[in-house]
């Protein structure tokens, strides 16, 4: 805001301090009711994840939740991937991505916070697959489409072979079952001594991508 003066007569300054009055309460309380609008991946467990009710869980809801909460304002949660994120950022459409890994080049017209967690972008291959090198494996690689994980492992290895879902859980089905000879997912990066991840049944840790 800006104060300024005007030399107005005695009623005319009392006329135009009410519709001043007014907006700068209407202002206030606006400020004080802002939703944030949080964009945030749709299925990207555990982090957060949306069911059919509607209902939103994980890490970064529950941190997003919080801060809300101490800061005193409201939040609107948009599903999206990671891409549909930033590009709802990008357009207005949302205030902030709930979480986003840092790129050294950035996204143009995007700001990073102070990191929130550490995670590792990580390589799982099937117990008994074995390749020497990352650039001998001949099998398809189980990854999220429209992720950024994917544009990150093409501009490495653009000679893998990647077999893309669309979802976390379409992926998670096929592991479990253990229909795919490798995948790539984001996991915590170990805290405090502690063992943050403790691997899926058929498969190891093959190779860190990015952290």
């Amino acid at each position: 805001f800006f104060l300024f003066k005007i030399n107005f007569g005695q009623d005319m300054k009392s006329i135009i301090q009410i519709p001043l009055l007014l907006f700068l309460l209407l202002y206030t309380t606006s400020l004080q009711s802002r939703t944030i609008k949080v964009a945030t991946q749709r299925d990207y467990y555990p982090y957060s994840s949306f069911d059919s009710l509607g209902i939103y869980e994980g890490f970064l809801i529950d941190w997003w939740e919080l801060w809300a909460l101490k800061a005193g304002v409201d939040l609107e949660f948009i599903p999206g991937s990671t891409m549909d994120c930033i590009d709802l950022v990008l357009k207005g459409k949302a205030d902030v991505v709930s979480g986003l890994f840092f790129e050294e080049d950035g996204h143009e017209g995007l700001e990073y916070s102070e990191s929130i967690f550490s995670l590792n972008t990580t390589l799982f291959l099937k117990n008994g697959y074995d390749p020497k090198s990352i650039y001998e494996i001949d099998r398809p690689i189980g990854i999220i489409k429209n992720e950024l994980a994917h544009q990150n492992l093409i501009a490495k290895y653009p000679q893998l072979k990647l077999e893309y879902f669309d979802s976390f859980s379409d992926l998670q089905n096929k592991v479990q079952d253990k229909e795919v000879a490798g995948f790539i997912y984001d996991l915590p990066f170990p805290l405090f001594g502690d063992q943050a991840y403790t691997g899926v049944e058929g498969y190891s840790e093959y190779l860190v991508i990015r952290s």
